[in-house]
């Protein structure tokens, strides 16, 4: 899906959906129903539903690139496109399916403690049933421990009391969501944290490696390889500008490359090449970027003006 086809389905979610639903996934990854009423969930569907609309719906620079194209800008869902999946993904999708059978168990509280809940699931639901899931993990920050800190206070009738049970804060962020069958991405850096994709792009990026290794471009690759199994960053951009790079799709040959780099002052000197000049040498974390970029075609000269600029957040047209 193009950024205007996810934002039209997200105005279809958000202008069909008629409720909301509540379930847990515990600290044995086992799927519960809330029990709330979805009847008296009204005020948490609506807020839900005007934040997805004030995020992306309403908002003109909202985007919604591809993950492997991930580049830090803002208002943006991230259209999953990675082979792995973190364990999660499953989860959402059998909580989805699940709760369109209705064969859930209710969530036992023990002891007033709700530490045990390691996600909160979200489901937009019509009169027809599930709509779209939302992922939500649940950092420490989202929940009150009433046996934790000094004093922990709250209200009752007209006096204030100590808190003797455990308080979960339900906001409207979430890691990722499953709309149809497409994966948007709302908070990549949980997804690689929490989730454990980091682990999955460190991975792909290595596979990258070798194949970049075997195209015979580069004249040792070891400060390279270094990068990319330490820095999850350039891993990302790695793996992004191997798969999708118009270098590589155009089927440009190392001497076509070479020479192009050496008639750009940007970078004749970010490079250095290999004695007999057929390779790229890259041996410290400068060539390393400014390879990456190359391979990107993040110099771009404006036809307008003859002006050469770098675009390192683009999208084809």
């Amino acid at each position: 899906m193009n950024s205007q086809e996810v934002k039209d389905a997200l105005k279809q979610l958000v202008d069909r959906s008629t409720g909301v639903r509540v379930y847990f996934v515990d600290e044995e990854g086992e799927i519960k129903d809330s029990g709330l009423d979805s009847s008296g969930l009204n005020d948490c569907k609506k807020e839900f539903c005007a934040s997805l609309e004030q995020k992306y719906i309403d908002n003109e620079g909202f985007t919604a690139p591809l993950l492997s194209d991930h580049d830090e800008r803002k208002h943006a869902l991230y259209q999953f496109d990675f082979d792995d999946q973190p364990s999660e993904f499953s989860v959402l999708a059998e909580a989805m399916e699940l709760a369109k059978e209705g064969e859930l168990d209710t969530f036992q509280v023990a002891d007033n403690k709700l530490s045990s809940i390691k996600a909160i699931i979200l489901m937009l639901e019509d009169a027809n049933g599930v709509l779209a899931g939302f992922y939500q993990h649940v950092y420490s920050v989202s929940l009150l421990n009433a046996d934790r800190g000094m004093l922990n206070l709250t209200a009752h009738e007209t006096r204030i009391i100590k808190l003797d049970q455990d308080v979960l804060k339900i906001g409207p962020n979430f890691v990722f969501m499953q709309l149809g069958e497409n994966i948007l991405i709302e908070n990549v850096k949980a997804l690689e944290s929490q989730l454990n994709f980091k682990k999955i792009i460190h991975e792909k990026a290595s596979r990258c490696t070798e194949q970049l290794q075997e195209m015979g471009l580069v004249d040792g690759l070891e400060k390279f390889a270094g990068k990319v199994a330490e820095e999850t960053g350039f891993a990302r951009k790695f793996v992004k500008v191997f798969n999708e790079s118009a270098v590589i799709e155009a089927g440009v040959t190392n001497e076509q490359l070479i020479e192009y780099a050496k008639s750009k002052d940007y970078y004749s000197g970010a490079l250095a090449y290999s004695e007999d000049g057929d390779k790229f040498k890259l041996d410290n974390a400068k060539k390393c970027r400014a390879f990456l970029e190359l391979l990107d075609d993040d110099l771009l000269t404006s036809s307008l003006t003859g002006r050469d600029y770098i675009a390192r957040n683009k999208d084809r047209i």
